[in-house]
């Protein structure tokens, strides 16, 4: 059997079991309010009299044709629209859905939890212990909220878990450095993971959004309130109650380019969980997987392999049912600032279920530490990193130099 990750794979899937079928990502507007007529009442004289009320939709676009969506039916993504009925408004014409039929997946499972991260994205990887590592962070970050920063060499894969999620659920979603509008959008979609890829280089008026969307999200804050409301005069807010937010960058080409920590403020990118993952260079990628062309049509035992890893992703991110699967392993850190602690709490109950052992728990756990640490080797020594000359194993400085102030970790206490 082939790839079943293989974007052609999952292309050829979503265009067959998701033929006009509505999904979050065809969400492709802000919310509306519609005045229609909800009653019709007689008045004394005998008259009718119509009731109006605001009705609220969402826009959708699938294919060449726009629809209405009622916003209660946000949750029953995917969706089968049953029935349509014509609508004119604001000079454009659309499909109003009058009925719809939910068609998710049930979930099942068919496989335990540390089988289904094995076989997900099973690519040759220069670090496959860092790339499951950071499997079991995108699936705790689906079924839990957190907020990381991963920096990486170029072609690292730390796309793919996302992508083929989203092309799988349809409910997280890669983007390079949004607007206002666009990350509006894509928050009001539902999307359980939302990732800001290229991060980096700000413009000027980038600057502010974003310094307000990491102090809002860093702080797990519920809701997003744009920084222009107090000039507007309006309010303008945004839920993120249920969103993780992962941010994507790469270790720059010269020492002298910007990076995220560059241009936003420290307090605000500071809240934002950073990691960097070792693996490639400048010159070559970690992953090492090939990828060619796919040439035919999707099998029957493809698309069933596919449903299989679809019914078993979703029991797995059912919170009750990743609960039951967590041990009671003890956890060797303690991070300096409390929003690192949430995250790192959170991304550990992803590593219990995970670990068969205590010792394969603190394993993965001292992995999530160095990359951790890393990160700021990578912040106080760019030159290196920058020129593929990359410090060796223990090599970071010491813990009183200033530029690692910030990192300075307690070990060995127990955090239960």
């Amino acid at each position: 059997m082939r790839n079943i990750f293989h974007y052609d794979i999952l292309t050829e899937f979503n265009k067959e079991y998701y033929k006009n079928i509505l999904r979050s990502n065809n969400i492709c507007g802000d919310e509306i309010a519609i005045s229609e007529t909800v009653a019709i009442e007689k008045t004394t004289d005998g008259k009718k009299k119509e009731i109006k009320e605001s009705v609220f939709y969402y826009p959708c676009k699938l294919g060449r044709k726009k629809y209405l969506l009622p916003s209660e039916a946000l949750d029953k993504f995917p969706l089968r629209v049953v029935d349509v009925k014509r609508k004119a408004h604001s000079g454009a014409g659309y499909w109003k859905i009058t009925s719809s039929r939910s068609v998710k997946i049930k979930e099942e499972q068919t496989k335990g939890f540390r089988e289904f991260i094995d076989s997900w994205l099973d690519y040759e990887h220069e670090r496959a212990d860092l790339f499951t590592l950071y499997k079991i962070i995108v699936h705790t970050a689906y079924t839990r909220r957190i907020n990381v920063r991963v920096m990486t060499y170029p072609g690292w894969l730390k796309d793919s878990p996302v992508l083929t999620l989203g092309m799988l659920r349809g409910d997280t979603v890669s983007i390079n450095k949004p607007s206002y509008a666009r990350l509006k959008r894509e928050i009001a979609a539902g999307n359980k993971i939302l990732v800001l890829n290229e991060m980096q280089k700000f413009k000027e008026e980038e600057k502010e959004l974003y310094n307000k969307f990491y102090e809002d999200v860093g702080d797990f804050k519920p809701e997003f309130r744009n920084p222009s409301c107090s000039v507007k005069g309006s309010e303008d807010v945004t839920d993120i109650r249920s969103m993780s937010t992962l941010t994507f960058y790469n270790v720059p080409k010269k020492p002298e380019d910007h990076l995220f920590d560059d241009d936003l403020d420290p307090k605000n990118c500071g809240r934002i969980f950073p990691l960097f993952f070792e693996g490639g260079s400048q010159k070559r990628t970690a992953n090492r997987q090939k990828h060619g062309d796919i040439n035919g049509k999707i099998t029957e035992e493809e698309k069933e392999a596919i449903i299989d890893m679809l019914r078993v992703q979703k029991y797995y991110s059912n919170p009750d049912n990743f609960i039951k699967i967590q041990k009671n392993y003890t956890r060797k850190y303690e991070y300096p600032s409390d929003r690192w602690q949430r995250n790192y709490e959170v991304i550990c109950s992803g590593l219990s279920a995970y670990a068969k052992d205590q010792e394969e728990f603190t394993m993965f756990e001292d992995l999530l530490y160095d990359a951790h640490k890393k990160y700021h080797d990578v912040l106080a020594n760019r030159e290196h990193y920058c020129n593929d000359n990359s410090i060796e194993e223990g090599e970071y400085g010491s813990e009183n130099d200033t530029t690692l102030i910030d990192l300075s970790i307690k070990e060995g206490k127990l955090c239960h």
